[in-house]
């Protein structure tokens, strides 16, 4: 798909922290990941906006066909998925962990920049991303403290 996509078009994905894909800060694709322990198994689930003219405004979401001014072919489109998936696959494999969450933290474009969050049901506050941590986690400037959530425990409600 990213050879159908123009340079100015690929500029403007990023990944939202932590599993969402945003194009112009409107949700594209999210990715849902589930694990049974101790048994070590892990279930994935993508979800992608293919074909979709309209969405509800607070959805924020933004379909492959409006970005691309054309309908997706659903089949063409997962042999794409799996092809690039296969070309990465074998770092996963060699367990080269440290080059893929490079590569993910990479494409996030969110480290320095001003957010909007909440913890639990607490008022919106105001900080600064300031990294993104091997453990899956995010910290956050806040009020001159630097301070890390997981995902289940905080929401990123604005990134400017």
């Amino acid at each position: 798909l990213s050879g159908k996509l123009s340079v100015k078009e690929i500029d403007h994905l990023q990944i939202k922290w932590p599993n969402d894909i945003l194009f112009k800060w409107k949700k594209l694709s999210g990715i849902l990941i589930e694990s049974v322990l101790p048994e070590g198994i892990y279930i994935i689930g993508i979800g992608l906006n293919c074909n979709q003219n309209n969405f509800p405004e607070e959805l924020n979401a933004v379909s492959l066909k409006q970005i691309m001014g054309s309908e997706i072919n659903i089949t063409n489109l997962l042999i794409d998925i799996i092809s690039e998936f296969s070309v990465n696959f074998h770092d996963l494999q060699n367990k080269n962990f440290g080059k893929i969450f490079n590569y993910w933290k990479n494409s996030t474009k969110i480290i320095g920049k001003d957010c909007d969050f909440q913890v639990d049901q607490d008022t919106i506050k105001h900080g600064k991303i300031n990294d993104l941590n091997a453990d899956g986690s995010i910290s956050i400037d806040y009020m001159g403290k630097i301070v890390s959530y997981f995902s289940g425990d905080i929401k990123l409600t604005g990134i400017k």
